[in-house]
């Protein structure tokens, strides 16, 4: 769980660097828009909310396969035994004659 709130702790300072960057720099008229409208303050706190999800999913997934992995098979195995496919011979059926026989 410690992994977690820290990787999204993470994610979401890295969504708070990148709402600032993208008003600061006015990508898409955003800036300008957040600040002339009286319901901007709301749409940039919806702007980094839903940016710190999609960034802390991803820095928690980056840091979950950057974990490393123990690949020790010493002990038993355990799981479904899958069954083992052998092929299986037919014999070759003599062909009967459908004629009818005079």
């Amino acid at each position: 769980m410690r992994l977690y709130i820290l990787n999204c702790m993470i994610g979401f300072a890295l969504s708070a660097v990148f709402t600032v960057g993208v008003l600061w720099l006015d990508i898409a008229v955003i800036g300008h828009l957040v600040q002339s409208v009286s319901v901007g303050y709301f749409a940039a706190i919806v702007f980094f909310m839903l940016n710190g999800i999609v960034f802390a999913g991803v820095q928690t997934d980056i840091a979950i396969m950057m974990m490393d992995y123990d690949d020790d098979d010493t002990g038993p195995r355990r799981g479904v035994a899958m069954p083992v496919l052998v092929p299986a011979t037919i014999r070759k059926r003599r062909r009967q004659d459908t004629r009818l026989r005079r």
